[in-house]
């Protein structure tokens, strides 16, 4: 009976640890999905600004000279 309650523990020691490292990884592709989002809010904002400061500049050449 040792060695199936030995062969038992064994392998709940198995499926837990396959079970961290299934949760980890997980973890890990949302923090990269969160990141990659707010990557391209940045992308997306910095050509928005790019894009006023381009007319403003425009505007300022047309209009205070």
């Amino acid at each position: 009976m040792d060695i199936s309650k030995g062969i038992k523990e064994g392998l709940e020691f198995i499926s837990d640890t396959v079970s961290e490292i299934a949760s980890s990884i997980a973890e890990k592709n949302r923090l990269r999905l969160q990141l990659s989002h707010i990557k391209g809010l940045i992308r997306t904002d910095s050509a928005t600004r790019d894009q006023a400061f381009i007319e403003l500049g425009r505007y300022f050449y047309d209009n205070m000279r």
